[in-house]
């Protein structure tokens, strides 16, 4: 098995959880299905991006799982503006330690 996310395939940082199903890269810190070998990722419930599933909190929106009151639609179109035009200025000279996967 290989990580989806880098490609990693040593056996020293791949570890099995949920009893195989999932494989975690001790490299990027990224989870993939055995099943297809794709990251598994859900689509967040505040922000609609794709975030780790065992993730507490969403990196993009800071929300949790769990998070109570559930942000306004006002809130998420604010929030998704401000993702988006994140996303068009980002570039490798304002990155120092994120690593930034391609969108989809």
């Amino acid at each position: 098995m290989k990580c989806a996310n880098c490609g990693n395939e040593d056996p020293r940082m791949l570890f099995e959880e949920d009893n195989g199903e999932i494989i975690y890269c001790s490299k990027c810190c990224h989870r993939t299905r055995t099943s297809d070998g794709q990251d598994d990722l859900v689509e967040c419930p505040y922000c609609h991006r794709l975030r780790d599933r065992k993730a507490l909190y969403c990196m993009w929106c800071n929300c949790a799982w769990e998070s109570t009151p559930k942000p306004s639609p006002k809130f998420s179109r604010e929030l998704n503006e401000s993702l988006r035009d994140f996303d068009e200025t980002l570039t490798p000279a304002n990155i120092r330690y994120w690593k930034v996967r391609p969108k989809k």
